[in-house]
């Protein structure tokens, strides 16, 4: 599952600076990448936020209709409004700037002999705060013995789900452990976002 809880919380995400906080982009990015109906504190855990902080942006977004809740006992349960007119479009655009972590941790869980896998590039760079263009691509490092075919299906499934090109590299553990080609070497001095560690 994705960390939210790393990112600044005052300011505009620089993956989506069209949203007014990072807190904002962080609860969005829970509801609509994790299916299940959580509660209010359940997320404010998840995202690093003062549960009152999210229930406010709960409130906001709920009279919006882009959000619904329902009681179950003492708790507060929140998930996406999936009959909001709002909802295809807005769930396309949360995945795209921030599910690619929660969806390629899924689709890899799934191929065989994976030791790690990690998101680097200009999508990785925005997620750490680095402000810059908007990432075209989504850069994927596979670590592992792996079938190079089962790595090109998984990919392919990562491009449907979010509409975004998608390049894979795969390298041997022991080659990622030295990083000694210069490609390796620029890649672990970059922004990493861990999908899946060893």
């Amino acid at each position: 599952m994705a960390d939210y809880r790393h990112f600044m919380q005052t300011r505009s995400p620089s993956i989506l600076p069209i949203l007014r906080s990072q807190a904002l982009a962080n609860l969005l990015a829970y509801v609509f990448v994790n299916e299940p109906m959580m509660s209010i504190s359940q997320i404010a855990n998840a995202i690093g936020v003062a549960p009152s902080t999210v229930k406010r942006e709960v409130d906001e977004l709920e009279q919006a209709g882009i959000l619904t809740t329902v009681r179950a006992g003492r708790n507060r349960l929140v998930r996406a409004d999936d009959a909001s007119p709002f909802y295809p479009e807005l769930r396309a655009l949360i995945l795209k700037a921030f599910g690619p972590v929660a969806i390629a941790a899924d689709v890899f869980a799934k191929v065989p002999r994976v030791e790690a896998v990690y998101i680097f590039g200009s999508w990785a760079r925005r997620y750490h705060g680095e402000r810059g263009p908007l990432p075209r691509d989504l850069d994927i490092l596979v670590v592992g013995e792996v079938d190079p075919d089962a790595v090109s299906r998984a990919s392919g499934k990562i491009e449907r789900v979010l509409g975004q090109e998608t390049n894979a590299t795969i390298v041997e553990p022991l080659e990622w452990e030295d990083a000694s080609t210069p490609f390796l070497r620029t890649v672990r001095r970059g922004p990493l976002v861990a999908v899946r560690e060893p």
